[in-house]
């Protein structure tokens, strides 16, 4: 209790002697930007006073992007430290506060890990489909920032920075782009949140929001976080300039090995991909076995911390293999260090034996082994969707496609149930079963029953408009429809299930990953007319998303809206949609933020349902959807329709308006 007093006093002390009162020397705009820090500090106290612990988490992240915005602004204004610094110290005073009620995160894990036995036979079950492999980022540098290579005692980038990025900060902006910041790649890292706040500056370490965060213990969010000497060296990188020593800056994070190579060492075998009547199938037959014995040494993703510097959760660090080189012989099992190390036959380069493989665990039998050795003596071929995806992900998402329509349904049922209880342990739910749909929520029976009849009549009205068979389901597995009765709930399934700060102006949005399909709509206020759109932008969204296509975000959105549009011509909310465009239009967003970015704002949802608008207006759109129907990826069918990818045709539209 102590504590806490003690962190109260903090944030509301510096009010009685603010640097903001007694600087006449201020200029009238940033004295008027200093007093909003100030009230807002104190309004903190009372909303923690109040109990209100999802309003104090969000002021305070607002906070925190302001101040950090306003030292970016008056960089170099050696003035305004005495100012800032203490409320740098109230800021992180109000961060505990924030911290007051933990969240814990819930596991997406609907299918359950494949245990070690019974063993699938080669030859059996139908494969899941090869998928062509992802057309690379076209992220570009930030200008002004050129990679260059590293001299004698200067810190690599790519082998020493990297780790520590995908180690620790991998899961939230590595492999996603939470909070609108993404470390995909240097590119992406170096321009910041949202391509507008650096968090890097050059020549600059202990200064940089990149190091700030991690230093205040703020970032990464977990447990593991960023040790002092990772920290030092981070800041040194940067100090030194925050080069770039490979190539191509905007090659992922993932693609780095431990030696900070790029891609398959010396001798490593190219990819093959699989033509699906292949008697083992990877994703289908090994995958188990190595996610079951192999992962709990091998499985830490990017190919950091793993036993020998050899890591396989992906595919391709399977096949790039460790510190002594490839593991994987394609063609040849025999010759495979992989097939040595779980036979216990394997030596070092002092040809000193090897133990075999798994450690302390259960030797692989004859079975597991003719399954590993025919798989390599095939090719060592790849079925899954993304050799950079998580082999544990990609296991499941083959699982999933491979489940009936009953199979995952359950499994969808089970983890929804999960997701609730998880994000609002003290909002009970009500459950609907419906043909299409799990509807779950706390309206109270009346209103989840409305809800009940909307989502029904709103699958009828779109299964007519696009002569869907409603013989059928509209999606495999359902779509679980989580309803909200207050805004905040919302807020906290988007922080707690996805890992993710819900963006500005959001009332409804969905996710689909095979795995799971699920939407998310806060209904507190909504009449049943109200609600209406929103529960077939969530619907129609996710049966997009559900044809497979790769279908980027901004494109799901805005076809969605412009459906939407006209199906309820009418409604406030499609009216809002419209009146958003002028004030979207009116922000310093660009193009590649924009396409990018996969957790939109209302700002850029309504850019987007403005730029589909155009495009639906060419005579390309219909071959175009048609091509997505039939699984064609977006990418491919996109550049053929319209001469040219996304990028450059939004450029010139943003320039026209």
């Amino acid at each position: 209790m102590f504590a806490r007093r003690s962190l109260l006093l903090l944030v509301v002390v510096a009010t009685v002697w603010s640097p903001v009162a007694r600087s006449a020397e201020l200029s009238a705009e940033r004295k008027e930007k200093l007093m909003w820090l100030d009230q807002s500090l104190q309004k903190v106290v009372t909303l923690y006073r109040e109990k209100k612990t999802d309003e104090v988490k969000t002021l305070v992240g607002e906070i925190d992007s302001a101040l950090s915005a306003y030292q970016v602004a008056n960089e170099g204004d050696a003035t305004l430290e005495p100012v800032l610094a203490p409320f740098r110290a109230r800021l992180a005073a109000a961060r505990k506060l924030a911290e007051h009620s933990p969240l814990q995160v819930a596991s997406i894990t609907p299918l359950a890990k494949p245990a070690a036995a019974p063993v699938p036979k080669p030859g059996t079950n139908t494969p899941p489909p090869a998928v062509p492999t992802p057309t690379p980022s076209a992220t570009r540098p930030r200008p002004g920032v050129r990679p260059m290579p590293n001299a004698n005692g200067e810190v690599s980038f790519t082998k020493e920075v990297v780790p520590i990025l995908v180690a620790k900060c991998g899961g939230c902006h590595v492999r996603g782009s939470r909070g609108d910041f993404s470390m995909a790649n240097y590119a992406a890292l170096m321009a910041g949140t949202g391509g507008t706040l650096t968090v890097i500056k050059p020549g600059k370490g202990e200064t940089s929001i990149l190091v700030e965060k991690m230093a205040s213990g703020e970032m990464p969010p977990g447990g593991d976080k960023v040790s002092t000497p990772e920290l030092a060296l981070i800041s040194k990188w940067i100090d030194q300039g925050a080069k770039y020593d490979s190539q191509d800056p905007s090659t992922s994070l993932m693609q780095f090995g431990p030696d900070g190579t790029v891609g398959a060492m010396p001798g490593a075998a190219p990819l093959a991909r699989a033509a699906g009547n292949e008697k083992v199938l990877f994703m289908r037959d090994v995958a188990p076995l190595l996610i079951t014995a192999c992962f709990d040494c091998h499985g830490n993703l990017g190919g950091n911390n793993n036993s020998g510097n050899f890591g396989m959760s992906t595919f391709t660090d399977l096949m790039r293999g460790g510190q002594d080189g490839p593991v994987v012989t394609p063609g040849n099992a025999e010759g495979s260090v992989l097939v040595k190390m779980l036979r216990g036959t394997a030596k070092g380069l002092q040809m000193e034996a090897r133990p075999r493989m798994p450690r302390n665990g259960q030797p692989f039998d004859d079975t597991r082994m003719s399954v590993i050795t025919t798989w390599i003596n095939d090719g060592a071929k790849f079925d899954g969707e993304d050799p950079q995806m998580s082999i544990d992900l990609a296991y499941r998402i083959a699982q999933a496609k491979l489940a009936t329509h009953e199979e995952l349904t359950a499994s969808r049922m089970v983890l929804a149930k999960k997701n609730w209880a998880t994000a609002n342990p003290d909002s009970p739910a009500e459950v609907i079963e419906m043909t299409d749909f799990l509807l779950i929520g706390d309206l109270g029976p009346v209103r989840m029953q409305e809800v009940q009849k909307v989502l029904q009549t709103e699958r009828t009205k779109f299964a007519a408009a696009f002569k869907l068979p409603t013989d059928k389901p509209l999606l495999k597995g359902r779509l679980t429809v989580n309803v909200f009765d207050k805004s905040f709930e919302h807020k906290e399934y988007s922080r707690v299930v996805e890992l993710r700060e819900l963006a500005t102006g959001v009332s409804a949005h969905w996710g689909f990953n095979y795995i799971d399909a699920y939407a998310c709509v806060t209904a507190s206020k909504d009449s049943a007319d109200t609600i209406a759109p929103l529960l077939a932008e969530v619907m129609i969204g996710a049966y997009l998303d559900s044809l497979g296509s790769e279908m980027p975000r901004w494109f799901a959105i805005g076809t969605t809206r412009n459906i939407v549009s006209k199906l309820h011509a009418k409604s406030d909310i499609t009216k809002q949609w419209e009146d958003n465009l002028a004030p979207a239009m009116a922000s310093p967003l660009k193009a590649e933020s924009i396409l990018n970015t996969k957790n939109p704002d209302s700002n850029i949802s309504a850019i987007s349902q403005a730029f589909v608008k155009d495009l639906m207006r060419s005579p390309t759109w219909a071959p175009l959807m048609a091509t997505i129907a039939k699984g064609g990826r977006f990418d491919g069918a996109f550049s053929q329709a319209y001469k040219g990818p996304a990028l450059p045709i939004m450029v010139q539209w943003l320039g026209k308006r």
